[in-house]
């Protein structure tokens, strides 16, 4: 409880790569999280792109501090198909190339319609 209580916002970042231990282990936390009937309705996306993070830290007033860091996730959430399973049990991604236009708002249209519906 302690690292949730004294948690601190960072928003000045080092000019170097987080270790892949790093990323794994904060994904297998994220990943831990309980969901409703372990649907586990959600997806990572792991993002290194200095293109893509740039962009991402202009989808809201509240993404600016991203810009500078060497690794963002993205959280998605899975909507379709509430109460039954959908697809593999918690999933990541990594860097994905977008593919032709996909008009969604936010994370979804930086990544480009990798977040799922």
């Amino acid at each position: 409880m302690n690292e949730i209580f004294s948690r601190v916002s960072i928003r000045k970042y080092e000019d170097r790569p987080v270790e892949e231990e790093k990323i794994e282990r904060l994904l297998r936390a994220a990943m831990a999280a309980p969901s409703t009937a372990n649907q586990q309705p959600w997806e990572f996306y792991v993002v290194t792109d200095r293109a893509k993070i740039e962009e991402l830290s202009k989808v809201t007033p509240f993404t600016g501090a991203a810009a500078g860091a060497p690794v963002v996730f993205v959280p998605c959430y899975r909507t379709t198909r509430q109460g039954r399973r959908v697809g593999p049990a918690g999933s990541v991604r990594r860097d994905r190339e977008p593919s032709a236009g996909s008009g969604r708002a936010g994370a979804g249209r930086v990544l480009d319609g990798h977040c799922p519906e």
